[in-house]
C-alpha cells in the first residue's frame, strides 16, 4: 500500500466553545487556552465557532485568543436531533471552506456526539477525553493523550495522514487562557 502524503491545504487551528447565559463556559476558556498555544506553535490563526453565539459574546471570545469568531444564525426550534444533524452540516462545510488542520471540542455530552458524527464525515480519527496535547512540529502532527483504566495507564494518538486531526478535551485538564481586552479579532457571518 502507498503512503499518502499529508495534504498541505490544510492550515489553520479550529476550536469548538459553549457560552451559557451568554458567558464562556470554564471549559471553553481552557480549550481557548490550548487553542491559542498550539495556534502559536504552528503559525497559524485560531478559529473559533460558538455554540450557541450570542451577539454580546464574539469581544469575549476574543479576548481569549481567537483570531477569526463565526458567527452563527440563532438556534432553531426543531428537536434536538434535527438540531445535531444542522449544526453537523454546518460544521462540516465550515471545516470544507476553511480547511482547518486541527479541530479541537470540549469533551460533553453535547458536543461529543457533534464531534463524532464530524470525524466520521471526514473519515478521519477522533481521541475522546484527551488530557494532554502536544505538537511533532517536524511533521504538523497532533499528538493526543488520553486516560485508559482510571487514569492508570495514557495512550498517545496522532493522525499520520488523515485531515483535519481531531480531538476532544476533558475538561479541568488544561488551564484556562489568558483573556486579553485589547486583542483583536475578525467576525465572520455564516449562513443556515
Amino acid at each position: 500500500m502507498n503512503d499518502i502524503s499529508v495534504d498541505e491545504t490544510w492550515t489553520h487551528l479550529f476550536v469548538i466553545v459553549e457560552t451559557e447565559s451568554g458567558r464562556l463556559t470554564q471549559a471553553s476558556k481552557e480549550i481557548l487556552g490550548k487553542g491559542r498555544e498550539l495556534a502559536d506553535q504552528l503559525g497559524v490563526w485560531l478559529m473559533v465557532y460558538p455554540r450557541p453565539f450570542p451577539l454580546d459574546n464574539a469581544k469575549e471570545i476574543i479576548s481569549y485568543g481567537a483570531d477569526l469568531v463565526f458567527r452563527t444564525p440563532s438556534p432553531s426550534e426543531a428537536s434536538p436531533a434535527d438540531r445535531l444533524l444542522g449544526e453537523k452540516a454546518r460544521l462540516t462545510h465550515l471545516i470544507e471552506t476553511k480547511r482547518p488542520e486541527i479541530v479541537l471540542f470540549p469533551s460533553n455530552e453535547r458536543t461529543t456526539p457533534l464531534a463524532a458524527r464530524v470525524a466520521q464525515h471526514f473519515r478521519t480519527g477522533l481521541v475522546t477525553g484527551c488530557t494532554g496535547m502536544a505538537l511533532d512540529l517536524t511533521e504538523r502532527r497532533l499528538l493526543a493523550t488520553r486516560p485508559l483504566f482510571d487514569g492508570k495507564l495514557f495512550e498517545e494518538y496522532t493522525w499520520p495522514v488523515r485531515r483535519p486531526q481531531m480531538a476532544t478535551l476533558a475538561a479541568g485538564a488544561f488551564p484556562e487562557g489568558f483573556s486579553d481586552p485589547y486583542r483583536e479579532g475578525q467576525i465572520e457571518e455564516i449562513s443556515n
